[in-house]
């Protein structure tokens, strides 16, 4: 049998199939059927020649088919199914595949038309075989070179057809032009010349330079040359097409002679034939010595491909891929009119854009109008309206951009700085494929759409950012911080502002001097530092100094004018008011850190130590009491600086707001700290002074001018007023009868009010937030002031802690009340809370028990709950300091129901019950306590929620000393006998509180006596409270 070789013919194109995922087997199956009709095989031929194109993957694929179907060794058909079976993409990638091939076909530098033409309309019609003549069109225009769409924009063909023949013409011309314009080959030879000059140095190279006068004619490459007996060898290069004659004796070059100064420079000197970075494209500082030079060119030309000389050199980033998401219907704006003047720069922007690929042509619905606007230098820069699409766009990042403060921190005693800016940095950035329609902007030269982010987009800082954090983010915090240039261009509110050319002038300069070295430093944090601060009737102004060497150097400056409600504060609380806002705008360098306060102002030195201090001072003083600082006197004379910045500040286009309600706001929110501590020892001090405030008060100096016989004759409204009064130890009192009884309170002065409330209420020790019927009842056993509820009532309401802590009460059921028991624990009710966060102790639990009967509760913070630990704390908490206990209500927790329990009540000879499962409303009482303990403790703990264990004994005890709604006393009182005497009482001297006897039976029989009085009214009132609370309950 004859052994006949089958090759394909030279001019197929049919390569190899190796059957990897990256190869298309549909263009193997096409330019296999190609072959066969330019051929003329037949099917069968064809089939018996395709195993040896197949490779590989595919090669072992066909010894597994042929032998299960071998027809297929004969049969083309059944080979390009089995083919297209095994090997070719669901229809779906397929097209997304060659969907991606044509968005990415671009025609290259040196490609000729026509083979860029065919292959688009090959990828046309895999695609979509249907597709029409003006889409195909799109498709090659959108890639077509940027050079030769510039010459066919003003007039596109209407057919693809047309298209060819046009550009083939165009690209005729092109070539023939190309071709008169290519120069011959030069002729290049070697010449002996003589110099004029005898005083030539043997031993000194030279640089020659061509005489102008032969520039057009010859060339002279850049030689360095050495003479011997006044003679050298230059090469000379003709660059014309005829011969060149040389006469003789005629000067065609100049040699300069060549010095340590400049050889460095001229060594390194290259053609440059291909636009690339060169030393001598780097412009080094003068002042710079040579080493450092040296080592900085070194580093410049290792990484000289970072640089770019023009938007050709810019090359796009994979790091961030921007999108533009939308909303409605693609924004179309009418083209603005340009001027004349304007074309010829606008074509010559576009076909820079077009080279370098940042833009391409358009078939886009969206279109935004241009314009050009004229630069300092005389070239132009192309501006786009995106106005209408900025409207639409929905996926606005939010990626931060830097504050110059920061930045300004962070560089911060470094040596030596750096910057680099990136040259048109926004174009370094693509745009997604399915959104580059969207930045469509149209001109009198087309429509084109952007392939990179332009500027003009809202988008476009913020993604620029991100995108040079996460390229710098090895170096990022070390060495490099980022600044997008330009961030966004802010504007501010429109208001009044009278800023004339003398004002302007004169600011700028001062701007100039305050900014210019070595008026401003760096903070440093291991130098002493002062806050330098002022205030006058127009404004405040503040400097943070710190000093060096005995020197003082200024880090930052700060002033502003004084609001309306400001300029009626007095003299020191102005003066109070820049230490303030001073700290406040400084606080980032003076939290952690010792400073002084320079003021001029001597009374504000004694500020921490004086005792008569209104409301304002107050707050103010408590705000900057967490700061680690000292006052300093200092003459106003010697404090100029900041005298300057308050007499004369800039108004500010956004007033902070009232200083007064910042301060309030941030003390209505107390936490368990030392403040609480410093606010009743404010108030004590402002009470210790209380004859001398009673006696300014308008109405309580009348009270004490009459009880003195001071005041005689009219006012008998007055005269009738001071008999419910009395005067004991200089203080006045108001009589008042409560419980039947005769009693004598602290009148307080108005200006005594808020802090009065705040220690009532707000106070840990003696507040806590109880609401408006408790502080009343506290407030009237001890102080009086007219419109004392009101009052009460209106600071309750206001106060924030309350509005966000009070419980929602949600009912369900009907309620069955718990009968009280006959003596103090003698019916106890205990329960859990928890799991709380975990405390600095380890704690994560609190034990509750409540008595029945005089709703004194008892706490316990536990790390655990088990029965161990109920028991122990029943034993320890409840029996060996109160009494045993008849009955023990509980929920039905497994703690509650174990066999230590069980034993304890056993043995105790008590009952113990349970509430109904899921009813926590059975155990009403323990649960009412646990509610208010749990927001008494919203209300004092810190934000990281660890101290809550710490603050519990306080918190129980306000519970106990507060009164109680039912039995209409405080509970400590119905279970110890007395009241409790609080901080509060330290100045009020109630006599409900310094009752003394004598004889020790006497007064033993008189508090058993009360005792058991209050008790059964106590408990008369907890049945009356119940019924009623039933009632309201179940309707």
């Amino acid at each position: 049998m004859q052994n006949i070789q089958w090759q394909m013919p030279q001019s197929c194109d049919v390569r190899n199939f190796h059957g990897l995922p990256s190869e298309c087997v549909r263009d193997f199956i096409e330019s296999l059927e190609l072959w066969q009709v330019s051929s003329g095989i037949s099917s069968e031929n064809l089939a018996r020649r395709v195993p040896r194109l197949l490779k590989d993957v595919a090669q072992n694929w066909y010894s597994i088919i042929v032998q299960k179907q071998p027809e297929i060794a004969t049969n083309w058909e059944t080979l390009k199914a089995e083919l297209l079976k095994s090997f070719s993409l669901d229809d779906f990638s397929y097209k997304m595949n060659v969907e991606s091939q044509l968005r990415n076909r671009v025609q290259l530098d040196n490609e000729p038309f026509r083979s860029y033409y065919f292959d688009v309309l090959k990828l046309c019609s895999r695609l979509n075989p249907q597709m029409s003549d003006d889409e195909r069109k799109s498709r090659i225009l959108i890639g077509l070179r940027g050079d030769i769409y510039q010459q066919i924009a003003s007039s596109i063909p209407s057919s693809c057809d047309e298209l060819l023949q046009k550009i083939q013409s165009i690209e005729s011309i092109n070539n023939i032009v190309a071709q008169r314009n290519k120069k011959k080959p030069n002729s290049m030879k070697l010449i002996r010349v003589k110099s004029d000059n005898n005083d030539l140095n043997e031993k000194t190279d030279y640089k020659i330079k061509i005489n102008t006068k032969y520039a057009a004619e010859l060339s002279i490459p850049e030689t360095i040359i050495s003479f011997k007996n006044d003679e050298t060898v230059i090469p000379i290069v003709n660059q014309s097409e005829s011969k060149v004659i040389l006469r003789k004796m005629k000067i065609i070059a100049k040699a300069k002679p060549i010095n340590e100064a400049n050889f460095s420079n001229l060594a390194s000197e290259k053609i440059d034939e291909k636009g690339e970075i060169l030393e001598n494209d780097f412009k080094i500082a003068k002042d710079i010595d040579e080493k450092e030079k040296e080592k900085l060119l070194k580093i410049l030309m290792k990484f000289k491909h970072c640089f770019a000389k023009s938007i050709k050199d810019i090359t796009p980033t994979d790091i961030v891929e921007v999108s533009i998401d939308t909303n409605g219907p693609p924004i179309k704006r009418k083209m603005y009119r340009l001027p004349n003047a304007h074309k010829e720069p606008l074509k010559k922007i576009l076909n820079e854009l077009l080279i370098a690929r940042i833009i391409r042509p358009s078939t886009s619905s969206y279109c935004a109008p241009i314009l050009l606007v004229q630069k300092k230098s005389g070239d132009y820069r192309l501006v786009i309206d995106y106005r209408g699409l900025n409207a639409t766009i929905i996926n606005e990042n939010c990626y931060p951009l830097p504050r110059i403060e920061d930045v300004i921190d962070h560089i911060g005693g470094s040596k030596v700085f750096s910057l680099l800016d990136c040259h048109s940095g926004f174009f370094t950035l693509k745009i997604a494929e399915n959104d580059k329609h969207k930045t469509a902007f149209i001109c009198p030269l087309g429509l084109f759409e952007f392939n990179r982010l332009p500027q003009g987009l809202k988008i476009s800082p913020n993604n620029f950012q991100m995108m040079m954090e996460k390229a710098l983010r090895p170096v990022l915090y070390e060495c490099a911080k980022i600044i997008a240039e330009p961030l966004i261009k802010l504007t501010r509110k429109k208001e009044k502002f009278i800023f004339g050319e003398e004002q302007k002038k004169a600011f700028d300069q001062l701007k100039l001097v305050l900014c210019s070295a070595p008026i401003l430093a760096y903070f440093n944090p291991d130098l002493e530092t002062q806050l330098h601060t002022d205030g006058c009737s127009v404004g405040i102004g503040a400097t943070l100094i710190q000093i060096e060497n005995e020197k003082e150097k200024v880090i930052c400056y700060y002033s502003r004018v004084l609001n309306s409600s400001e300029k009626n504060y007095s003299a020191i609380e102005i003066e109070l008011l820049a230490i303030i806002q001073g700290i406040k705008r400084f606080k980032h360098y003076l939290i952690g850190h010792k400073f002084s306060i320079v003021t001029d102002s001597n009374p504000l030195t004694f500020l921490m130590r004086t005792k008569n201090l209104n409301t304002r001072l107050a707050h103010w003083a408590m705000f900057i009491q967490e700061y680690n600082f000292e006052i300093v006197y200092r003459k106003g004379s010697s404090n100029n600086l900041c005298d300057f910045l308050s007499r004369y500040p800039i108004k500010s286009t956004n007033f902070e707001v009232d200083n007064e309600t910042i301060l309030l706001t941030e003390f209505s929110v107390p936490s368990f700290d030392l403040k609480e501590e410093f606010l009743i020892d404010i108030l004590l001090t402002k009470l210790s002074d209380i004859s001398k405030l009673q006696r300014e008060d308008k109405f309580l100096s009348h009270i004490f001018d009459i009880l003195k016989d001071k005041m005689k004759g009219k006012n008998k409204s007055l005269r009738k007023s001071a008999l419910n009064y009395e005067i004991k130890d200089g203080k006045l009192y108001r009589v008042t009868l409560q419980n039947g009884e005769l009693k004598s309170v602290l009148a307080v002065p108005r200006c005594l009010v808020p802090q009065v409330l705040q220690s009532v209420h707000d106070c840990i020790f003696s507040g806590g937030h109880l609401g408006i019927r408790k502080t009343f009842e506290r407030c009237k056993t001890r102080f009086h002031w007219k419109s004392m509820l009101n009052d009460i009532i209106k600071w309750v309401q206001t106060c924030n802690i309350c509005q966000k802590v009070k419980p929602n009460k949600n009912r369900s059921g009907k309620l069955i009340p718990i009968a009280p028991g006959s003596r103090p624990f003698s019916q106890v009710g205990v329960d859990i809370i928890g799991m709380l966060p975990v405390s600095k102790k380890g704690n994560r639990f609190i034990i509750v028990a409540t008595c029945y009967l005089t709703k004194f509760a008892v706490t316990k913070a536990v790390k655990n709950i088990t029965a161990k630990d109920i028991a122990k704390f029943l034993m320890h908490r409840i029996i060996l300091q109160y009494s045993v206990f008849d009955t023990l209500i509980t929920d039905n927790g497994v703690q509650f129901r174990s066999k230590i329990i069980e034993e304890l009540n056993s043995l105790l000879k008590s009952n113990h019950k349970f509430t109904t499962p899921y009813h926590p409303s059975t155990a009403g009482q323990v649960e009412r306590c646990n509610r208010q303990i749990m927001q008494l403790i919203r209300t004092y703990i810190e934000k990281d929620q660890n101290d809550w264990d710490i603050i519990l004994p306080y918190i129980t005890h306000l519970y106990n000393v507060s009164l109680h709604a039912s039995t209409k006393y405080n509970p400590f009182f119905l279970t110890r006998g007395y009241h409790p005497k609080l901080p509060i009482d330290m100045i009020c001297e109630n006599d409900f509180l310094n009752k003394t006897n004598a004889d020790i039976d006497s007064y033993v029989y008189e508090i058993s006596l009360n005792l058991q009085k209050a008790r059964e009214l106590a408990k008369e009132n907890i049945i009356r409270a119940q019924q009623s609370y039933k009632e309201y309950y179940d309707e």
